[in-house]
């Protein structure tokens, strides 16, 4: 059986299309994959992708500001933040500080952005259940100051956390505030209220009466619709 690495190499990247880069062998479609080319990485730009790792995940060529080129997991490109071919790791070190590049580590502020990552990006979280589906913006996912930034002139303080306007929503700055656990409390799905025809529901009530899933109205409510018409609209072909 051809390796891996060889029979993906053997491909040749026909089109890209909306995001997607999609491969071709003997004239067939094989599979469809994530373009990262061209995008910036913290110093990193992914070129091209030359194999796959043990945890299926893509291995990308990229191109290191510094002029040296290294290669990276897609993994490790997307969830744990590789910024560089290890020359930052170098300044860093030769700066005096070989645990910290922005001055916040161990401060509740960025305990929180590390916690975001967690629950979203690891299948061994307690909570990953509940938050594969959201992802973080690419604004804050390997940028800790940028977050800052942010929370900081946002109302953040020590006594509020971090609470996402639309609970099916993404970390992102439009979707985020700092909130106390009252507000926190109110804003789950299982509290928050909605009018359908003059009645009140709990969302969970009224996603069970009218069959609609919470994921489907929200996804509906961006669309657009109004509480409403979220929950009465029939849905496409009966399901």
């Amino acid at each position: 059986m051809v390796p891996w690495k060889e029979r993906l190499l053997a491909c040749k990247a026909i089109i890209s299309f909306q995001g997607f880069v999609f491969y071709t062998l003997k004239g067939f479609f094989i599979m469809a994959i994530v373009d990262k080319r061209g995008k910036k990485y913290g110093r990193l730009t992914p070129i091209r992708i030359v194999g796959k790792d043990k945890r299926n995940y893509m291995i990308w060529e990229c191109n290191c500001d510094c002029g040296n080129i290294v290669y990276i997991s897609s993994g490790s490109l997307r969830k744990n933040g590789t910024k560089s071919c290890g020359c930052l790791n170098d300044e860093v070190r030769k700066s005096g500080d070989n645990r910290r590049t922005h001055g916040d580590w161990g401060t509740r502020l960025y305990r929180i952005w590390k916690a975001m990552h967690t629950r979203c990006y690891n299948p061994h979280s307690k909570d990953y259940k509940n938050y594969k589906k959201i992802s973080i913006c690419d604004e804050w996912i390997n940028d800790f100051p940028a977050f800052k930034i942010w929370a900081l002139e946002n109302g953040y303080d020590d006594s509020l956390s971090i609470d996402r306007i639309d609970p099916y929503g993404d970390y992102c700055p439009d979707n985020c505030r700092w909130s106390d656990s009252i507000t926190q409390a109110n804003n789950k799905t299982n509290t928050r209220k909605v009018v359908i025809c003059g009645v009140e529901y709990t969302l969970s009530e009224a996603c069970k009466k009218y069959g609609i899933g919470k994921w489907l109205f929200y996804q509906r409510i961006k669309k657009g619709m109004s509480v409403e018409e979220a929950f009465i609209t029939p849905k496409k072909g009966g399901k």
